[in-house]
């Protein structure tokens, strides 16, 4: 449950962060599409990246030589 909320925070402070790094204001309609923009493509990147490294991991020689 730790785990969860600890997650939800993040996503929350990774919005609050592009709203305040782009200077926007979500009650503008074209900024609120922006803000979109920039948070599900941030959210594809984590995603992409995610599996990137994963990958990465399972092609590595764990076994003691």
């Amino acid at each position: 449950m730790r785990i969860l909320i600890f997650i939800l925070i993040f996503f929350i402070l990774v919005g609050l962060i592009i709203i305040n790094n782009q200077a926007l204001h979500l009650s503008n309609e074209e900024q609120l599409k922006t803000f979109s923009k920039l948070y599900f493509n941030w959210l594809g990147e984590i995603y992409s990246n995610f599996f990137s490294i994963t990958g990465h991991l399972s092609k590595l020689d764990w076994l003691p030589n």
